[in-house]
């Protein structure tokens, strides 16, 4: 997909269009961070409005429905449990698409890569801000899986052991990603060379996911920031299945696109970049759901 740090160096201008990718990469990454924690906001509003209740949303949080009445085991497990399972069925949808998508099409399979990714570390979010809670009530972590379980009148123990037992069947699910790294780097020489499958996770994750999180942090910042603390944490273990998944596939067996991500010109890059930071105005904006 990039450029490899050895060509990195080699001169102005390939330096330059390394870094461009690296940045159009992390802004696709950041698109697709923000997009799926918001739509994952809406489908719980959504489906409190569908109950009766009429809170609002926005990129920070859907409002809290702390002293509304009526609640019921199913009725939580509607409106908390929406957004990791919307981000999962976001990962299952976009990854799919990414491999029925023309490999030459870079800029969207790019994009759908991050997709997929962001939507199963919505879900695995989910999972972990479970764990952090330590099961308090009144934690603002104290949503999703483990608001659910706690409604099914488990204890502590058994809660604790249903989110690590998730925990630890949902990290598999990092290795459907590691053929996309593979197929997203530019050289096949590269990935046969001793360290090369280290420079193309570098090139293909590492870094974009470093300046998408700062592009993230730059956008919504202080909005949802324990959450997305949290979240940007939860990659840590994926990623480490990523790389050890990355030794289950040949070279020889991945199609790849010669140059990897197209570049686009300096002024689009800038536009692009600035209307991510400028979404910041909207995304605080309190929404009620369009249905």
């Amino acid at each position: 997909m990039f450029n490899s740090f050895p060509r990195f160096f080699t001169g102005v201008e390939n330096r330059n269009e390394h870094l461009a990718k690296l940045l159009l990469s992390g802004i696709y990454f950041a698109i697709a961070f923000i997009l799926v924690s918001y739509t994952g906001h809406f489908w719980s509003t959504n489906n409190a409005w569908t109950l009766g209740y009429r809170p609002t949303f926005s990129y920070d949080c859907m409002e809290s429905l702390a002293g509304s009445g009526g609640w019921t085991t199913a009725r939580i497990g509607w409106v908390y449990l929406a957004p990791p399972l919307w981000g999962l069925l976001v990962a299952i949808v976009a990854i799919s698409a990414f491999r029925l998508v023309d490999s030459k099409q870079t800029h969207l399979r790019t994009f759908l890569f991050w997709l997929s990714l962001n939507g199963f570390l919505l879900y695995f979010s989910y999972i972990m801000t479970g764990i952090f809670s330590g099961q308090d009530y009144g934690s603002i972590l104290f949503t999703g899986f483990v608001g659910f379980y706690s409604w099914l009148d488990l204890e502590k123990g058994p809660i604790y052991l249903l989110l690590v037992m998730q925990l630890i069947v949902s990290m598999p699910f990092g290795l459907i990603y590691s053929k996309p790294v593979l197929k997203q780097n530019y050289s096949r020489m590269l990935a046969t060379k001793p360290n090369g499958k280290s420079v193309i996770f570098l090139n293909v994750v590492a870094v974009p996911f470093f300046i998408g999180c700062l592009l993230v942090g730059l956008t919504t910042f202080p909005m949802a920031l324990g959450y997305q603390l949290i979240r940007m944490f939860s990659f840590l273990p994926i990623f480490i299945v990523m790389v050890l998944g990355l030794s289950l596939f040949k070279s020889k067996h991945i199609t790849i696109v010669k140059g990897g991500l197209r570049p686009i010109n300096r002024t689009a890059l800038a536009i692009l970049l600035l209307l991510l930071i400028a979404s910041r105005f909207w995304l605080q904006v309190p929404i009620k759901p369009i249905w």
